[in-house]
């Protein structure tokens, strides 16, 4: 019987990503990769990067909270 070829998984170009605060917020981040794929014998990889959106997520647990605007 044939050996089963095995299939690489490839890995997702560009993931959004949260980031939990000290504060109790969450800040928003891209990771993606970039350069050159090193791709060898069931694994494929690359160089990683972070992006900061500057934007975050902020819990509402008041009611001042939920009527506060920034």
């Amino acid at each position: 019987m044939a050996k089963k070829k095995q299939e690489v998984k490839l890995k997702e170009p560009v993931r959004i990503k949260f980031k939990q605060l000290a504060n109790g917020n969450q800040s928003i981040y891209l990771d993606y990769y970039t350069g050159n794929v090193i791709r060898k014998k069931n694994y494929v990889g690359g160089k990683r990067q972070y992006e900061f959106l500057k934007l975050y997520l902020i819990p509402e647990k008041t009611r001042e909270d939920k009527t506060k605007k920034e």
